[in-house]
């Protein structure tokens, strides 16, 4: 996981990738923002964009 602490953003329910639309942290805005993650050594995540599978799950 790379994060930038200097980012901020704010919380909006219909922007989370969670099937679940709730949460009480919609509005807020939070510190640092995750910019990349990883699984299994492959990307999951660029610079806030999910990156699509190529492979079977």
């Amino acid at each position: 996981m790379i994060i930038d602490p200097g980012a901020s953003w704010t919380v909006d329910r219909d922007l989370v990738a969670s099937k679940s639309r709730n949460t009480p942290f919609h509005g807020y805005e939070l510190p640092g923002v995750i910019t990349h993650t990883f699984f299994n050594g492959t990307p999951t995540l660029m610079n806030g964009t999910i990156v699509e599978s190529s492979g079977a799950r």
